[in-house]
């Protein structure tokens, strides 16, 4: 359910099942960075849901790096901490029209990859 697109299941929608992919796509890529589940009932209030408590964090490095899971801080520069967040922020946009193709996704990411080996990190 955490990691269905917000329009999904909603009445009266078209439903586009790649818009649909994307968004839950960028709910696993945020798993990655955060180590939190998509739905936590252990936390108080927008931490349960990770991707609203994250969405607008995203776009700040200090919130960002507070957001890293501590078993992968570290592991990259900081512009390639932005560069990744800035793939989940657009995967994970509420309306499924500002979402990405895969397409574009896999290129950002494949960016990030790069710079990160080009930056002597693993």
């Amino acid at each position: 359910m955490c990691y269905s697109a917000p329009e999904f299941g909603q009445p009266g929608f078209d439903i586009d099942i790649t818009k649909c992919d994307t968004y839950g796509f960028g709910v696993l890529l945020l798993e990655l960075l955060t180590g939190k589940k998509p739905h936590d009932s252990s936390t108080a209030g927008d931490r349960q849901c990770p991707v609203r408590w994250a969405g607008s964090r995203l776009h700040d490095i200090e919130s960002l790096n507070g957001m890293v899971d501590p078993a992968i801080k570290g592991q990259c520069t900081s512009k390639c901490l932005s560069q990744f967040a800035d793939a989940i922020s657009c995967c994970i946009q509420p309306q499924p029209e500002f979402r990405p193709p895969m397409s574009q996704v896999t290129e950002m990411l494949v960016c990030v990859l790069h710079r990160t080996e080009s930056s002597g990190h693993d």
